[in-house]
């Protein structure tokens, strides 16, 4: 039998069970009465019996608390011997839904656990197991195999202890219990030597090791699915047809109605952006260059050092060709419950396919601050003329298109801590305009270089040296100062970013920039972010939004949760982004409850499933091989997870107008 993190498949899991290739449940001994809780004032773990705890996180808008226990003898457990982990979760909460990631430290993540108000959950994660196999497998990514090393493997045979993470809860209240590992952890036959192990790809893309119902094992069963019919109370752009009229003016807007806030469509109705990003071909299907890495591929790449892209292959031989997939996109999302072509999708689809959408515009490379990940010069006039000449000619098409919805700015624009702008430029040489910015500051703030010396304990003989310097001062220094700017450069950008939308296509939306999961909590980003875009988008991967509110976004103001996901490890993938578990059934009930919680938060106009296709098996450019998609890279779907969409997405309207919000808790 192969191992379970070679095939994930639920249905295999559990037959192994029943086929007794299975070691007897063993609990997990852990001390439940000496936690390690960080932040340690607002945890509270309450000890019941050996194997249980109530765990209280009480932690408001303080980023990434968590609590680790350990042992309850010894210094470490050995579960070498096991393949998989699991342990009930039991939400003691009445009216909003608990969520958390379970594993091991930084780099060990087992999975995600979300549980409804008042309800108890089991959760069965497959052990990454590190390993020598003895040959390299020639590719690294985020998610390995089990038995080799790397990715979110780890050493088995020493865990010294388990982690729990609750980053956007707020508040959360949940009984742990019946911690065990269970299942003899088999190595894959494909691990004994280099010769099982390749080909990793089959001839379509897939996973050779693994098998599962709907793999593809011929061209011939490479067909398009029959698209299923478009949900009876939505109109032509995804609105609620049968709910209220309100005032329409052939464009999308926002509205506060009873309470909750939504997209009107150009008619006039509520609309409720259910939304995939990544509609298209996209690069990141196209795997690495194949020289050196021949012996991953069934048949001897066509090109040498050419990538290969098994997505678009697989979906010419279903569809005859890429247009052809292309024009049958929008019927297929709308049949599986969406209404919005996200981020990234392909423009052609956004400009033909009569479904809404949002469209990013990327920020101007030639303005990027050297040395910096994401950092851009918006003291550069060239910033603001790259911007409005995409606007207007690249994508001019989508001024009057009553389908736009509206654009981003960038994408997860990492601000950083309230100084960290400032620092960043001051980095850059002194020709940058935004470090001519930054001394001209410093030149108002104190008048003197000799005043600046003394405030920041610095030697520098004039204004000169000070913007000739590309080494920041001591940050204990200089933080006022920083953090001053910084928020002065924050809001240029956000402004500058309102101001070409509202001059360029005036019908349509301003949708902010993607706040990253690292800005998250950051009131100095969210501030000026809220006060000039429309509707704020945010990328937040967490399995329940009842308690979501980003410190400095005001409590009436519109929110899109512009990428999210709900993943699996089924089908051959190694890795996964906000994987619920083996359990039958884990990514549709996540799912259930994601969708729901984001329905009744007042403030939520949309959530955006990342991405459509799987990540590559190997990786794309850097390293990110998710089991995320609606579909698999034969384009064959998920078919439990999109009708699961659909089931929630008919009664969606209705939900979010008679459901009332969660209450927050008091001081959380």
């Amino acid at each position: 039998m192969e191992n379970v993190k070679m095939n994930r498949s639920p249905l295999l899991f559990i037959i192994a069970l029943l086929a007794g290739l299975h070691l007897a449940a063993e609990p997990i001994l852990w001390n439940p009465a000496a936690p390690q809780s960080i932040p340690e004032k607002f945890i509270n773990v309450t000890p019941e019996g050996e194997n249980a705890a109530i765990i209280e996180f009480r932690t408001g808008e303080r980023p990434w608390p968590m609590v680790y226990f350990a042992p309850r003898k010894g210094e470490s457990w050995d579960f070498s011997s096991f393949a998989c982990l699991s342990f009930d979760i039991e939400n003691l909460d009445a009216e909003s839904s608990v969520s958390g990631d379970f594993g091991f430290g930084p780099g060990a993540l087992l999975g995600v656990f979300v549980v409804p108000p008042g309800e108890k959950r089991t959760f069965t994660f497959a052990l990454n197991h590190s390993g020598d196999p003895g040959f390299d497998p020639l590719f690294r990514a985020k998610g390995m195999p089990s038995g080799f090393p790397g990715g979110t493997n780890v050493d088995t045979r020493r865990i010294e202890r388990f982690r729990i993470v609750c980053g956007f809860a707020r508040y959360n209240r949940f009984r742990l219990s019946n911690l065990r590992v269970h299942g003899r952890y088999i190595p894959s036959p494909a691990l004994r030597s280099r010769e099982n192990f390749f080909p990793l790809f089959d001839k379509f893309g897939q996973n050779r090791h693994s098998d599962w119902p709907e793999k593809i094992r011929s061209a011939a069963e490479l067909k398009p699915e029959t698209p299923l019919p478009r949900l009876a109370d939505w109109n032509r752009y995804g609105g609620w047809a049968k709910g209220p009229q309100l005032k329409a003016t052939g464009f999308f807007r926002v509205e506060k109605y009873e309470g909750k806030w939504y997209f009107v469509d150009p008619e006039g109705r509520l609309f409720f952006s259910r939304g995939v990003n990544s509609v298209a071909l996209s690069a990141s299907w196209s795997l690495p260059k194949t020289t050196g890495k021949e012996a991953l591929y069934f048949e001897k790449p066509a090109k040498t050092d050419a990538p290969i892209d098994f997505f678009r292959r697989n979906i010419g031989q279903k569809y005859g060709s890429v247009d052809a997939w292309k024009a049958a996109q929008p019927e297929r999302l709308a049949g599986w419950g969406f209404n919005t072509l996200g981020n990234w999708s392909d423009p052609f689809l956004c400009r033909h396919g009569r479904m809404p959408y949002l469209i990013d515009i990327p920020l101007p490379a030639s303005t990027r601050l050297p040395g910096t990940p994401s950092l851009w010069d918006v003291y550069n006039p060239e910033f603001t003329r790259r911007l409005e000449h995409y606007l207007v000619n690249t994508i001019g098409w989508t001024r009057d298109d009553p389908f736009c919805i509206g654009y981003f700015i960038g994408n997860e624009v990492k601000f950083g801590p309230e100084d960290e702008a400032a620092r960043r430029i001051f980095a850059a040489p002194a020709d940058r305009p935004a470090k001519q910015k930054l001394v001209q500051f410093l030149m108002e703030k104190f008048s003197s270089i000799d005043k600046l010396n003394r405030a920041w304990k610095s030697q520098y003989a004039s204004w000169e040296e000070l913007a000739a310097s590309t080494r920041p001062p001591e940050r204990k220094f200089a933080k006022k100062e920083f953090s001053i700017f910084s928020r002065k450069y924050i809001e240029r950008f956000y402004q500058i970013s309102r101001d070409i939308v509202r001059k360029c296509a005036p019908n349509h939306l301003y949708l902010g920039s993607r706040t990253p999961v690292a800005d998250i909590y950051r009131a100095h980003v969210n501030e000026p972010h809220a006060a000039y875009a429309d509707v704020v988008s945010v990328n937040n991967y967490a399995l329940q939004l009842d308690n979501l509110k980003m410190r400095g976004i005001p409590d009436d103001k519109p929110l899109l949760i512009s990428e999210s996901s709900v993943g699996h490890e089924s089908r051959g993938m190694f890795s996964s982004l906000s994987y619920p578990g083996l359990e039958p059934g884990a990514r549709e009930d996540a799912l259930n409850c994601l969708l729901k919680s984001a329905a009744r938060h007042p403030q939520i106009v949309g959530i955006h499933h990342f991405q459509f296709a799987d990540q590559p098996l190997i990786g794309r450019y850097d390293g990110e091989n998710y089991g995320i998609g609606l579909v698999d890279v034969t384009d064959t779907p998920y078919r439990e997870f999109v009708e699961a969409n659909r089931k929630f997405s008919e009664q969606l309207y209705r939900f979010r107008r008679e459901t009332p919000p969660v209450r927050f808790k008091k001081g959380y």
